[in-house]
């Protein structure tokens, strides 16, 4: 069992979801907020997920960096991101340090449709995202 670590910035942060894809709750004590500076979070067009694309200097992505992830899980989570998304480094800053992490971005360029809250998420599209987009075989592409 490896100890890996990972940011994550969309549906993931729901503790609801990371526990339908893993089978466990991520402790509070694994968790520690991050920003991964000069990216932003967009959502997907025509899905209710988001992307992490590239941005400029101004832009912040907020999210969560998670530790003690094991091999098998990584494994469940590169399938449930789907062939849409693979891990890359990623540097984020967390409590003023720079950690060096992994974070799932697009293989190549999707439409996007406005930036994306978690918050706004939960309210209006978590529903929707378990009843349409979900899967442990790979979310649903934005084109299907």
């Amino acid at each position: 069992m490896s100890d890996h670590t990972l940011f994550i910035y969309g549906t993931l942060q729901d503790a609801e979801v990371m526990k339908a894809v893993i089978g466990r709750t991520i402790p509070l004590t694994a968790q520690q907020e991050g920003i991964a500076p000069f990216f932003k979070i967009m959502k997907v067009k025509h899905v209710h997920y988001p992307c992490l694309v590239e941005g400029d200097d101004s832009d912040v992505a907020d999210g969560v960096i998670i530790t003690g992830l094991s091999d098998e899980e990584l494994q469940v989570l590169d399938r449930f991101e789907g062939d849409n998304y693979h891990r890359v480094a990623i540097d984020v800053i967390a409590k003023c340090r720079l950690v060096q992490t992994q974070a799932y971005m697009p293989r190549q360029i999707l439409e996007t449709d406005g930036t994306w809250q978690l918050e706004e998420w939960q309210a209006t599209n978590r529903d929707q995202f378990l009843s349409q987009d979900f899967n442990l075989a790979g979310v649903r592409p934005p084109d299907a």
